[in-house]
């Protein structure tokens, strides 16, 4: 015995087959009848999408991608000069770190520093680009 749970916004079913899980697809035996059962199912719901700030505190990358990227947008020097005139911690983080996190502190200490600052937006694409960058 078939329920049908929701129809996805792909055209295939979310439905029970005996009790158990079942995805049914164009092509599937059951596909015909899924789409008579479900013609009034309702869609499945949409998880919730992580905010912005959530994404940002996932993003991580390795120090050199990071390096790397400055470099391919020309801020690279910009923002060693400002390593330089920041506190210990940051000069320790900047040199030693294998990677780095997007709202480290040390992230936020160089794109402060840096004139102009980096907005959210362009240290995004940096970390964007960092991430894509092969080594």
């Amino acid at each position: 015995m078939m329920d049908i749970l929701y129809k996805r916004t792909d055209g295939t079913f979310v439905a029970t087959v005996n009790g158990d899980p079942y995805h049914v697809i164009p092509g599937d035996p059951l596909f015909e009848q899924a789409e008579i059962d479900g013609a009034d199912a309702p869609f499945e719901p949409v998880p919730p999408q992580p905010t912005v700030e959530e994404q940002r505190a996932q993003w991580s990358a390795a120090a050199v991608q990071i390096k790397i990227a400055l470099d391919e947008i020309g801020r690279l020097d910009e923002v060693e000069t400002v390593v330089a005139a920041s506190s210990r911690r940051t000069q320790i983080a900047w040199e030693n770190a294998t990677s780095l996190r997007r709202l480290s502190p040390a992230m936020v200490d160089l794109t402060e520093g840096s004139n102009p600052p980096f907005t959210d937006e362009q240290l995004d694409d940096v970390f964007q680009l960092a991430m894509s960058i092969e080594i």
